[in-house]
């Protein structure tokens, strides 16, 4: 199944809907949206909008790259198994999710993003993130978040600009067993 119709085209998902090998290319708005379902085995590339926006959502074993905005936009969500590279925003771009064993390389922004608090981030593989500027590979701002056993690498793209590995601002949260490596700055924890 595929979706190619620019301006405006993207696969809705509703409530309680299964989508598998599927792909969405050159959509001029998001990917693929989906609110309580399940997405697998997909790639969402090159659209206008974000790769997927999910809500109360299960996404696993799926592809977002070159999107003009975030690779995956998700809150509620689980989210496993992906790789999102080189998408014009954020890797992936979470509040209140489960994000585990995915690649993220190559965004514009930061590779996750975590606002809101309750988030899982575990056991990705994060590299080469923030190619135009300041930014981090993992990044946290809400609260009461674990972030575990993460690997992150090489996020000094622009040499005047001090990328950080994992940059924790939020309160309460919880930052244990991960590797940073070779970043302008590995560890700016606070908060």
């Amino acid at each position: 199944l595929s979706a190619w119709a620019p301006p405006f085209s993207t696969f809705i998902i509703g409530t309680g809907s299964t989508l598998t090998h599927c792909a969405a290319t050159n959509t001029g708005a998001a990917g693929i949206d989906a609110q309580e379902s399940t997405i697998r085995d997909c790639t969402s590339s090159s659209n206008g909008g974000n790769g997927y926006n999910l809500g109360r959502s299960v996404l696993s074993d799926c592809i977002a790259a070159h999107n003009t905005f975030d690779g995956i936009k998700a809150s509620n969500s689980h989210i496993t198994g992906c790789e999102a590279w080189q998408n014009g925003a954020i890797g992936i771009n979470v509040r209140s999710s489960e994000v585990t064993d995915n690649g993220v390389a190559q965004t514009t922004g930061h590779g996750i993003e975590v606002i809101g608090s309750g988030s899982l981030v575990a056991r990705n593989n994060v590299q080469t993130n923030s190619v135009t500027g300041t930014g981090a590979g993992i990044r946290v701002t809400g609260t009461a978040n674990r972030i575990d056993e993460n690997h992150v690498t090489d996020e000094v793209v622009v040499p005047a600009f001090q990328d950080v590995g994992i940059e924790v601002t939020g309160a309460g949260n919880v930052v244990v067993r991960n590797t940073a490596h070779a970043n302008g700055i590995n560890y700016a924890l606070s908060g």
